[in-house]
């Protein structure tokens, strides 16, 4: 197994067990396919939703003072019910973002032409929280996604 592949399944089992401990109902996959590692059963008043969601998990990298992240392009395809679960760190750390919403954000973030990836970047300055983009643009405030699983819901 290559560090990558260990690295996500930590992360994923970060993502099961804070969704448990939360009361969500969690389903796994059994094959790897359409980017979705989880999908969360939710009570909206009388209705049930499904949500997929993407977990992305980094460690801190103490160099360069950051979490890092890649999304593929090729397997990137925004929709409703989709969301990106961005642990870093540790459960307690964890931006959830909706793959419509992150679109947005994406056109301001780091590609990687040979990758073929957008080059994912969490920061935390002064207790907030950002999205580092591209040289020369503002850095995106991500703050509000810190733990921010109502919107599951």
């Amino acid at each position: 197994m290559t560090k990558a592949g260990l690295e996500g399944i930590i992360g994923e089992r970060k993502a099961v067990g804070k969704l448990l401990e939360l009361g969500y109902q969690v389903f796994e996959k059994t094959i790897d396919a359409d980017a979705i590692d989880l999908v969360v059963r939710c009570k909206k008043g009388r209705n049930i939703l499904f949500r997929e969601i993407q977990v992305k998990y980094s460690k801190y990298y103490e160099k360069s003072k950051n979490y890092w992240f890649s999304i593929q392009a090729s397997t990137y395809k925004p929709r409703d019910d989709y969301f990106f679960m961005f642990i870093s760190g540790d459960e307690n750390h964890i931006f959830i973002i909706s793959s419509k919403e992150l679109k947005n954000y994406l056109k301001k973030m780091l590609w990687h032409e040979k990758g073929n990836k957008w080059m994912i970047y969490i920061i935390n300055r002064k207790n907030k929280w950002y999205l580092r983009t591209k040289s020369g643009r503002k850095n995106i405030d991500i703050t509000e996604y810190l733990n921010d699983f109502g919107q599951l819901n």
